[in-house]
């Protein structure tokens, strides 16, 4: 931290924000994993529906856009179901706007 740093050239970087930006541009993103229960039968549809019920509008701004999830990288299609989709129990799926 360079507020606090030995030498006055670290101090008085800090002072003019220089390394505080720095140090505060490393936390790429905030995120919080869920366990959310879905049915087997959910499409993916409603299945975004309910992870997005416990964080749009509370830490991620709610959008007036569809929803996607995403499996291991690879986004899963709109009308396939959880168990068409073959996810495990404890798997973890990320919901994007598209």
């Amino acid at each position: 931290m360079g507020r606090f740093g030995r030498a006055a050239a670290w101090r008085n970087m800090a002072t003019f924000g220089s390394l505080d930006e720095t140090r505060q541009g490393q936390i790429q993103t905030y995120f919080v994993v869920l366990l959310v229960p879905v049915d087997t039968d959910d499409p993916m549809t409603v299945v975004a529906q309910k992870i997005a019920h416990h964080v749009a509008g509370r830490w991620v701004a709610a959008q007036d856009r569809p929803m996607r999830v995403r499996h291991r990288g690879k986004f899963l299609a709109h009308e396939a179901t959880v168990a068409e989709s073959d996810l495990a129990p404890l798997d973890v799926l990320e919901v994007v706007y598209a």
